[in-house]
Protein backbone atom coordinates (compact mmCIF):
# COMPACT_ATOMS: atom_id res chain seq x y z
CA UNK A 1 0.00 0.00 0.00
CA UNK A 2 3.08 2.20 -0.06
CA UNK A 3 3.49 2.37 -3.75
CA UNK A 4 0.93 5.65 -4.31
CA UNK A 5 2.67 9.01 -5.00
CA UNK A 6 1.15 12.03 -2.80
CA UNK A 7 1.00 14.20 -5.58
CA UNK A 8 -1.41 12.08 -7.40
CA UNK A 9 -3.81 12.00 -4.61
CA UNK A 10 -6.61 14.78 -4.43
CA UNK A 11 -7.72 15.73 -1.10
CA UNK A 12 -11.36 15.84 -1.74
CA UNK A 13 -14.51 14.60 -0.30
CA UNK A 14 -14.52 10.65 -0.19
CA UNK A 15 -11.36 10.92 -2.29
CA UNK A 16 -10.03 8.33 0.12
CA UNK A 17 -12.95 5.67 0.24
CA UNK A 18 -13.59 2.87 -1.89
CA UNK A 19 -17.40 3.56 -0.85
CA UNK A 20 -19.09 6.59 -1.06
CA UNK A 21 -22.80 5.44 -1.54
CA UNK A 22 -25.05 6.18 1.55
CA UNK A 23 -22.09 7.68 3.68
CA UNK A 24 -24.29 10.26 6.11
CA UNK A 25 -20.98 11.13 7.87
CA UNK A 26 -17.41 11.15 7.18
CA UNK A 27 -14.95 12.98 9.93
CA UNK A 28 -11.14 12.32 7.96
CA UNK A 29 -7.88 14.17 8.58
CA UNK A 30 -8.37 14.06 4.62
CA UNK A 31 -11.19 15.99 4.46
CA UNK A 32 -10.41 18.48 7.57
CA UNK A 33 -10.13 21.54 5.16
CA UNK A 34 -13.08 20.23 3.41
CA UNK A 35 -15.88 21.51 4.77
CA UNK A 36 -18.54 18.91 3.11
CA UNK A 37 -16.40 16.23 4.92
CA UNK A 38 -18.52 16.74 8.33
CA UNK A 39 -22.30 16.50 6.06
CA UNK A 40 -25.12 18.53 8.17
CA UNK A 41 -23.25 18.69 11.40
CA UNK A 42 -22.88 21.06 13.95
CA UNK A 43 -19.99 20.92 16.86
CA UNK A 44 -19.89 21.42 20.10
CA UNK A 45 -17.34 22.51 22.70
CA UNK A 46 -14.72 23.11 20.28
CA UNK A 47 -13.13 26.15 19.85
CA UNK A 48 -10.02 26.10 18.01
CA UNK A 49 -7.58 23.38 19.16
CA UNK A 50 -6.69 23.07 22.46
CA UNK A 51 -3.59 21.75 24.58
CA UNK A 52 -2.61 20.21 27.79
CA UNK A 53 0.03 21.38 29.66
CA UNK A 54 2.29 19.04 28.12
CA UNK A 55 1.61 20.56 24.47
CA UNK A 56 -0.92 17.89 23.77
CA UNK A 57 -3.98 18.60 21.68
CA UNK A 58 -6.89 17.17 23.29
CA UNK A 59 -9.73 19.03 21.68
CA UNK A 60 -10.08 19.16 17.57
CA UNK A 61 -7.67 18.78 14.80
CA UNK A 62 -3.92 17.96 15.35
CA UNK A 63 -2.93 17.85 12.06
CA UNK A 64 -2.90 13.72 12.66
CA UNK A 65 -6.22 12.71 14.68
CA UNK A 66 -9.16 14.50 15.77
CA UNK A 67 -10.09 14.67 19.58
CA UNK A 68 -12.88 15.21 21.69
CA UNK A 69 -11.91 16.49 25.32
CA UNK A 70 -14.26 14.11 27.27
CA UNK A 71 -15.45 17.52 28.95
CA UNK A 72 -17.99 19.26 26.62
CA UNK A 73 -17.20 18.31 22.85
CA UNK A 74 -19.63 16.35 21.02
CA UNK A 75 -20.63 16.41 16.89
CA UNK A 76 -24.83 16.65 16.14
CA UNK A 77 -25.76 15.04 12.99
CA UNK A 78 -29.61 15.21 11.47
CA UNK A 79 -30.61 12.82 9.23
CA UNK A 80 -33.32 12.37 6.83
CA UNK A 81 -31.86 8.49 6.87
CA UNK A 82 -34.10 5.69 8.13
CA UNK A 83 -31.53 3.45 9.42
CA UNK A 84 -33.79 0.81 10.06
CA UNK A 85 -34.23 -0.30 6.62
CA UNK A 86 -31.14 -1.12 4.60
CA UNK A 87 -28.27 -1.43 7.97
CA UNK A 88 -25.78 0.53 9.31
CA UNK A 89 -22.31 0.68 9.34
CA UNK A 90 -19.63 2.37 11.29
CA UNK A 91 -16.24 2.24 10.88
CA UNK A 92 -13.82 3.93 13.51
CA UNK A 93 -9.93 4.18 13.16
CA UNK A 94 -8.18 5.51 16.03
CA UNK A 95 -5.61 5.53 19.15
CA UNK A 96 -6.13 2.79 21.78
CA UNK A 97 -5.63 3.52 25.34
CA UNK A 98 -6.53 3.66 28.63
CA UNK A 99 -8.03 7.25 28.73
CA UNK A 100 -9.34 7.45 25.09
CA UNK A 101 -11.92 5.42 23.10
CA UNK A 102 -11.65 5.68 19.18
CA UNK A 103 -15.57 6.09 18.29
CA UNK A 104 -18.66 6.49 20.65
CA UNK A 105 -21.74 6.90 18.65
CA UNK A 106 -25.92 7.70 20.26
CA UNK A 107 -29.07 8.10 19.16
CA UNK A 108 -32.22 9.20 21.02
CA UNK A 109 -33.64 11.90 22.32
CA UNK A 110 -31.25 14.30 24.08
CA UNK A 111 -31.68 16.60 26.97
CA UNK A 112 -33.99 13.98 29.07
CA UNK A 113 -33.25 10.83 31.08
CA UNK A 114 -33.74 7.78 28.02
CA UNK A 115 -33.53 4.25 28.98
CA UNK A 116 -34.72 3.23 25.51
CA UNK A 117 -31.69 4.34 22.53
CA UNK A 118 -29.02 2.72 20.29
CA UNK A 119 -25.94 3.12 21.48
CA UNK A 120 -22.03 2.19 20.03
CA UNK A 121 -18.66 2.66 21.54
CA UNK A 122 -15.16 1.18 20.51
CA UNK A 123 -12.31 1.51 22.91
CA UNK A 124 -11.50 0.69 26.36
CA UNK A 125 -13.29 -1.71 28.71
CA UNK A 126 -16.86 -0.97 29.83
CA UNK A 127 -18.23 -3.60 31.78
CA UNK A 128 -15.99 -4.96 34.61
CA UNK A 129 -17.52 -8.49 33.77
CA UNK A 130 -15.26 -8.46 30.59
CA UNK A 131 -12.40 -10.51 31.09
CA UNK A 132 -9.10 -9.42 32.45
CA UNK A 133 -7.08 -10.65 29.55
CA UNK A 134 -9.55 -8.23 27.31
CA UNK A 135 -8.39 -4.42 27.25
CA UNK A 136 -10.28 -2.98 24.48
CA UNK A 137 -13.65 -4.07 23.02
CA UNK A 138 -16.45 -3.12 20.75
CA UNK A 139 -19.54 -2.90 22.65
CA UNK A 140 -23.31 -0.78 22.94
CA UNK A 141 -26.76 -1.38 23.87
CA UNK A 142 -29.45 -0.89 21.37
CA UNK A 143 -32.45 -1.74 23.76
CA UNK A 144 -32.50 -1.89 27.64
CA UNK A 145 -34.88 -4.61 29.15
CA UNK A 146 -34.30 -7.09 26.17
CA UNK A 147 -31.56 -9.47 25.81
CA UNK A 148 -29.31 -9.45 22.73
CA UNK A 149 -29.47 -12.97 22.21
CA UNK A 150 -26.35 -13.43 20.87
CA UNK A 151 -22.95 -15.27 21.99
CA UNK A 152 -21.17 -11.25 22.87
CA UNK A 153 -24.43 -10.80 25.27
CA UNK A 154 -23.18 -8.93 28.59
CA UNK A 155 -24.34 -11.05 31.57
CA UNK A 156 -24.91 -8.26 34.17
CA UNK A 157 -26.33 -6.17 31.56
CA UNK A 158 -28.40 -8.65 29.12
CA UNK A 159 -29.70 -5.61 26.74
CA UNK A 160 -25.82 -4.54 26.42
CA UNK A 161 -23.24 -6.63 23.62
CA UNK A 162 -19.28 -6.49 24.17
CA UNK A 163 -16.80 -7.76 21.65
CA UNK A 164 -13.05 -8.32 22.86
CA UNK A 165 -10.68 -6.56 19.85
CA UNK A 166 -7.37 -8.84 21.39
CA UNK A 167 -8.49 -11.51 23.18
CA UNK A 168 -5.05 -11.98 24.53
CA UNK A 169 -3.25 -9.84 21.01
CA UNK A 170 -2.07 -6.25 22.42
CA UNK A 171 -2.70 -3.88 19.63
CA UNK A 172 0.71 -1.37 19.28
CA UNK A 173 -1.79 1.73 19.87
CA UNK A 174 -4.65 2.04 16.96
CA UNK A 175 -6.78 -0.12 15.61
CA UNK A 176 -9.04 0.23 12.67
CA UNK A 177 -12.50 -1.14 13.52
CA UNK A 178 -15.61 -2.20 11.68
CA UNK A 179 -18.97 -2.98 12.84
CA UNK A 180 -21.61 -3.68 9.98
CA UNK A 181 -25.26 -4.48 11.21
CA UNK A 182 -27.64 -6.13 8.45
CA UNK A 183 -31.59 -4.64 8.75
CA UNK A 184 -32.17 -8.32 10.26
CA UNK A 185 -29.94 -7.92 12.96
CA UNK A 186 -26.98 -10.12 11.80
CA UNK A 187 -23.37 -8.32 12.15
CA UNK A 188 -20.22 -8.69 11.66
CA UNK A 189 -16.85 -6.96 13.01
CA UNK A 190 -13.92 -6.69 11.39
CA UNK A 191 -10.66 -5.63 13.68
CA UNK A 192 -7.74 -4.19 10.84
CA UNK A 193 -9.19 -6.26 8.03
CA UNK A 194 -9.79 -8.85 10.16
CA UNK A 195 -13.26 -10.52 11.34
CA UNK A 196 -13.47 -11.08 15.14
CA UNK A 197 -16.88 -11.40 15.60
CA UNK A 198 -20.04 -12.37 13.68
CA UNK A 199 -23.82 -13.34 15.23
CA UNK A 200 -27.25 -11.76 14.78
CA UNK A 201 -29.98 -10.49 17.56
CA UNK A 202 -32.95 -11.97 18.32
CA UNK A 203 -35.56 -10.82 16.79
CA UNK A 204 -37.36 -9.28 19.71
CA UNK A 205 -34.24 -6.92 20.21
CA UNK A 206 -34.43 -5.72 16.67
CA UNK A 207 -37.62 -4.38 16.58
CA UNK A 208 -37.18 -2.33 19.43
CA UNK A 209 -33.75 -0.65 17.94
CA UNK A 210 -35.51 -0.29 14.90
CA UNK A 211 -37.59 2.02 16.44
CA UNK A 212 -34.47 4.43 17.13
CA UNK A 213 -33.06 3.83 13.98
CA UNK A 214 -36.11 4.78 12.20
CA UNK A 215 -36.63 7.85 13.99
CA UNK A 216 -35.91 11.27 12.19
CA UNK A 217 -36.25 13.35 15.14
CA UNK A 218 -33.42 12.32 17.19
CA UNK A 219 -30.07 13.45 16.09
CA UNK A 220 -26.53 11.45 15.53
CA UNK A 221 -24.57 12.21 18.65
CA UNK A 222 -20.80 11.31 17.83
CA UNK A 223 -18.72 11.91 21.27
CA UNK A 224 -21.35 11.83 23.66
CA UNK A 225 -24.48 9.16 25.24
CA UNK A 226 -26.43 8.12 28.18
CA UNK A 227 -25.01 6.33 30.86
CA UNK A 228 -27.45 6.04 33.84
CA UNK A 229 -29.89 8.71 32.30
CA UNK A 230 -26.74 11.13 32.58
CA UNK A 231 -25.20 12.48 29.50
CA UNK A 232 -21.85 11.92 29.44
CA UNK A 233 -19.25 13.37 27.44
CA UNK A 234 -16.37 10.74 25.82
CA UNK A 235 -12.79 11.89 25.55
CA UNK A 236 -12.15 10.21 21.69
CA UNK A 237 -8.47 10.50 20.06
CA UNK A 238 -9.90 9.16 16.05
CA UNK A 239 -8.02 9.07 12.68
CA UNK A 240 -11.81 8.88 11.00
CA UNK A 241 -15.37 8.06 12.04
CA UNK A 242 -17.74 7.05 9.28
CA UNK A 243 -21.39 6.12 9.23
CA UNK A 244 -23.24 4.62 6.35
CA UNK A 245 -27.14 4.29 5.84
CA UNK A 246 -26.26 0.94 4.60
CA UNK A 247 -24.98 -2.70 6.03
CA UNK A 248 -21.18 -2.83 3.74
CA UNK A 249 -20.22 -6.29 2.35
CA UNK A 250 -16.86 -7.58 3.94
CA UNK A 251 -15.46 -6.66 0.60
CA UNK A 252 -16.47 -3.11 0.54
CA UNK A 253 -15.52 -2.95 4.10
CA UNK A 254 -11.84 -4.40 3.30
CA UNK A 255 -11.91 -1.81 0.62
CA UNK A 256 -12.17 1.02 3.01
CA UNK A 257 -9.51 -0.21 5.38
CA UNK A 258 -6.85 -0.93 3.26
CA UNK A 259 -7.58 2.60 1.28
CA UNK A 260 -8.03 4.86 4.16
CA UNK A 261 -4.75 3.13 5.97
CA UNK A 262 -2.46 3.51 2.45
CA UNK A 263 -3.61 7.11 2.52
CA UNK A 264 -2.57 7.35 5.93
CA UNK A 265 0.77 5.99 5.14
CA UNK A 266 0.89 8.89 2.73
CA UNK A 267 0.14 11.36 5.30
CA UNK A 268 2.87 10.01 8.16
CA UNK A 269 5.46 9.66 5.36
CA UNK A 270 4.81 12.89 3.75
Amino acid sequence: MSNLNLKEVKIAYGENLAVKDELVFNLDPLNMEDENSWGDAKLYGFNGVEKDENGNVISGFSGKDFNFDGVDDYIEIYSDSDFSQEGITIETYGVLNDESLIGNIYKGSVGEPVKNAFKYWCGNTACYATPDNVNFEVGGTFFQGVATGTAYQCQNARNDFHIPLNNNEIYEEEAYVTFSLKEDGSFYVLVDGKKVAEDKFNPEYVEHYKEYLSNKEYPIIIGKSTNADIFTCRKLKTYAIRLYNKALSEKEAMDNYEKTVAYRELLENN
